[in-house]
C-alpha cells in the first residue's frame, strides 16, 4: 500500500512537469511580433503662388542682375587697385579703402530694397546676408588694414566667395519659381478666373 501511494503522489507532480513543458514550448514558439513600420509625415506641398507672385519673382530676378552688375564693376575696380597697391603709401591707400567700404554699402542698400513678398522672402533671406557680410568685410579692411598684413585680404576673400555661392543658389530658386509658374494655369484661364471673380462681385452688390 504505501507503494502504490507514493505512484500516486508522483502522478501529479509528473502531470504538473509536462503541463509547465508544453507551456515553455507554446511560449518559443509564439511568433515574436515585428516593430510596426514608421510611416514618414507626409511633406505638405507648397501652396500655389498667385499670378502677382510671379511679378514680384520677375522683378526680383531684375533687380538682382543690377546688382550683380553693379558687384562685378565694384570687384573689378577693386582688384585693379589692389593690384598697384602700393605699400610705402599708407595714407592714399587708407583713402582709397574708405572710398570702396562707401561704395559697396550702396550694393547693400539695394540688396535689403529687393521685393519681399510671398514668393521672394526666400530668395531675399538667402541673398541680404551675404551682401551684409561682405560690406562688414570691407569695413574691416577699412579699419584695420596696415601695410604687409595679407590677413584682411583673405578675409574679404572669403566672404566675396560666400556671396557669390548665396547668389547662385538664389538665382537657381528663383529659376525653380519661375519654371512652377510655368506649369501654373494658363494666361486664358487666369483671365476666365478674373472675369468669374468679377462676375461674382457683381452677383454680391446687387
Amino acid at each position: 500500500m504505501k507503494a502504490r501511494s507514493g505512484s500516486i503522489l508522483f502522478l501529479p507532480a509528473a502531470l504538473l512537469l509536462l503541463a509547465l513543458l508544453i507551456a515553455c514550448r507554446q511560449a518559443d514558439a509564439t511568433p515574436t511580433p515585428e516593430p510596426a513600420a514608421t510611416v514618414a509625415p507626409a511633406v505638405q506641398a507648397a501652396e500655389p503662388l498667385t499670378p502677382g507672385e510671379r511679378e514680384a519673382v520677375d522683378e526680383f530676378a531684375k533687380q538682382q542682375q543690377s546688382i550683380n552688375e553693379q558687384r562685378e564693376n565694384f570687384y573689378t575696380e577693386f582688384e585693379d587697385w589692389r593690384a598697384g597697391l602700393t605699400e610705402c603709401h599708407p595714407s592714399a591707400a587708407q583713402e582709397a579703402l574708405q572710398e570702396f567700404a562707401a561704395s559697396f554699402k550702396d550694393v547693400t542698400r539695394q540688396a535689403r530694397d529687393l521685393p519681399r513678398t510671398t514668393g521672394t522672402k526666400e530668395l531675399a533671406a538667402m541673398l541680404i546676408p551675404s551682401v551684409e557680410a561682405e560690406e562688414a568685410a570691407y569695413r574691416q579692411l577699412r579699419d584695420r588694414w596696415q601695410p604687409n598684413n595679407a590677413s584682411l585680404f583673405e578675409a574679404v576673400e572669403l566672404r566675396r566667395s560666400g556671396a557669390a555661392h548665396a547668389r547662385k543658389n538664389a538665382e537657381d530658386r528663383s529659376l525653380e519659381l519661375q519654371e512652377e509658374f510655368e506649369k501654373g494655369p494658363t494666361a486664358k484661364e487666369v483671365e476666365e478666373m478674373e472675369e468669374f471673380s468679377e462676375a461674382f462681385e457683381d452677383i454680391e452688390d446687387a
